[in-house]
């Protein structure tokens, strides 16, 4: 034990962990021993002892450190032991993801000899394609045949996965065991096909499943399990005879699956392909959906963040959590998820639970892609009585309207500068607070950003206005849902023209306002004056923010997209998104006008 003293100068400052502190600690406590009474211990041979010492007992903290964090998920930073500490609560990290692809084919096989009634495009068909000078394969994941009508093959809506396909093989041994590992660090599990074939003189092949749900599991249970293993890699491995078909000396694992590119190929639109397809070449591809889905492994923090999320869930969908967490770890194409039950829904839809999905790259899904996801990534995990049904996401986009002022006295800043400076502000608000599912506009922020966007700036004045973007296809009713209140008298829109207006001449555009009490009206200029063709096209409530328009029928929009804007000023400037809406500023809705401060500063 070490000898005490009254003194606190001597005392071992055992809170301190770096190197200089820890010296200084030893040098305090040997000050105060009788027999280092006015010793010096700069220069002195026990400064060599000092240093050794403050060293060890650094490098020891510090390496204690380390281990202490490395045994927790939360502060893991190696990933081997963020995997591992994963594995305990049953996460396997989700792997890299095949950019999948929706194209047709037509084949048009020549009339003599007569082609056969049925045509098959094997499985493992390659396909071409550029990304930024590129070439990427994809390739069919199965075998698909069709009939021949009207003399041409027609495969319809075919998916194909960027990637290549790869066989591994291992012959199980219990006298010299071994991995199952899978020898690339870039595949797609979704793709692997694992299969047992029962020996060399037999040609008996079963295909094994991944296990998803101990309870329902025998000694025959055909499956296999997954867990990542060192450089990126997967392991499959077995069951042992009481839970899962254990394997026998002799049988010869088959492990088939897509090495793939991940994000890299997304985008990929036009796709050719080598060769022929059962023997003709008169063969023309067209892009139904362009390359989507790629992604990357998982990282470290995504890892971190997931793995409890899952274990939470259990692998089935009980809670809305449930529904968010498994659609995140399972489809790589979302970027933000909300989930809300049908009795919350807006009207009522009791035995249901809604899901909105916004896509990594673009607005929404398609309804293949919907119909795959509740398929196969929420029937097997669903509760019987519950129907999912995927909704497209609802965009309320806002018009962002700012009068910026600045003293030119305080800048050497040209007021285009500063303009572009508050503009690319505006952009990295849009980008960071606004843009997902339950992120809510925050009014006070953005002007609070706008006006520390240059120090010359003073003040500023910005307006917000609520678009909703519709498209007209026939003689229709809308309803617009802005989910939130709206000022009376405010609603405007783009342009259009309406050639059922009795009066209506070449070339004249329509609009539409509300009255103030709730109607909407249609109307035109006719010189300045501004004339109604229609006083009842629709209602607004101006409480909940919602738009019904009745049978509405614009011959044409102007907007080049094909569709019209409905306009309406908030009577909160905080936007609060409900369900399934997302706020969204897009680069062309920003407006910024600079005003010079006068001489007093008004």
């Amino acid at each position: 034990m070490f000898p005490t003293n009254s003194s606190n100068s001597n005392k071992f400052n055992i809170s301190a962990l770096d190197f200089d502190t820890i010296k200084q600690s030893l040098i305090n406590f040997l000050s105060g021993q009788s027999e280092f009474t006015d010793f010096s211990f700069s220069g002195s041979g026990l400064q060599a002892i000092l240093n050794l010492l403050s060293y060890n007992t650094s490098y020891l903290a510090f390496y204690l450190s380390m281990v202490s964090n490395e045994m927790f998920l939360d502060s893991a930073s190696r990933r081997e032991n963020v995997v591992s500490l994963a594995k305990e609560i049953g996460y396997t990290p989700v792997s890299s993801k095949s950019a999948q692809a929706t194209i047709n084919i037509i084949i048009t096989p020549p009339v003599s000899p007569t082609p056969p009634a049925f045509l098959t495009l094997p499985g493992g068909t390659i396909f071409n394609s550029m990304v930024s000078g590129v070439n990427y394969f994809f390739v069919t994941t199965q075998a698909i045949t069709v009939p021949i009508i009207s003399g041409v093959y027609t495969f319809n809506n075919l998916i194909i996965n960027e990637g290549i396909y790869y066989t591994y093989r291992y012959t199980v041994s219990s006298s010299n065991p071994v991995k199952y590992i899978i020898p690339n660090s870039n595949i797609d599990n979704n793709t692997l096909i694992v299969s047992v074939q029962e020996s060399s003189e037999s040609a008996l092949l079963t295909t094994f499943s991944l296990s998803t749900d101990l309870t329902t599991l025998n000694s025959t249970s055909n499956v296999y399990w997954l867990q990542e293993d060192n450089n990126f890699q997967y392991e499959a491995y077995f069951g042992d005879g009481i839970l899962g078909t254990q394997l026998q000396d002799g049988n010869i694992v088959f492990l088939n699956y897509i090495a793939c590119n991940a994000d890299a190929p997304n985008g990929a639109n036009i796709f050719t392909i080598s060769g022929d397809i059962g023997g003709y070449s008169n063969i023309v591809i067209t892009t139904v959906n362009a390359a989507a889905g790629g992604a990357q492994r998982e990282t470290i923090d995504q890892i971190r963040f997931s793995a409890p999320k899952n274990y939470q869930a259990q692998n089935r969908c009980v809670t809305v959590n449930d529904y968010a967490t498994i659609i995140e770890r399972e489809y790589p194409n979302v970027d933000s998820v909300s989930v809300w039950g049908g009795e919350t829904n807006i009207p009522p839809q009791y035995g249901t639970v809604f899901l909105s999905l916004k896509p990594v790259s673009g607005y929404t899904i398609t309804n293949a892609t919907k119909q795959s996801i509740i398929t196969n990534i929420l029937s097997p995990r669903n509760i019987v009585s519950i129907i999912p049904t995927i909704v497209d996401p609802d965009y309320i986009y806002l018009l962002v309207n700012s009068i910026v002022k600045y003293n030119a006295q305080n800048t050497n800043n040209s007021s285009s500068i500063i303009q572009g400076l508050v503009v690319t502000t505006i952009q990295n608000f849009a980008e960071e607070y606004v843009g997902h599912f339950n992120d809510i506009f925050r009014y006070s922020l953005l002007t609070k950003l706008i006006d520390v966007s240059e120090p010359s700036i003073t003040n500023d004045l910005t307006t917000i206005t609520m678009k909703k973007k519709i498209t007209p296809v026939s003689p229709n009713n809308y309803t617009i849902a802005f989910s939130n209140a709206g000022v009376p008298g405010t609603l405007t829109s783009s342009t259009f023209v309406d050639s059922t207006d009795i009066t209506y001449s070449s070339g004249q555009l329509y609009y539409l306002d509300d009255d103030g009490n709730g109607n909407i009206r249609t109307y035109k200029y006719i010189g300045a004056i501004k004339t109604y063709t229609k006083l009842n096209t629709g209602t607004i409530n101006y409480t909940t923010g919602q738009i019904n328009l009745n049978n509405f029928d614009p011959s044409s929009v102007t907007n080049s997209d094909g569709t019209l804007d409905v306009i309406v000023q908030p009577l909160i400037n905080d936007i609060i998104p409900f369900q399934n809406n997302i706020i969204v500023i897009d680069d062309s809705d920003i407006t910024v006008n600079m005003v010079v401060n006068s001489p007093l500063g008004s």
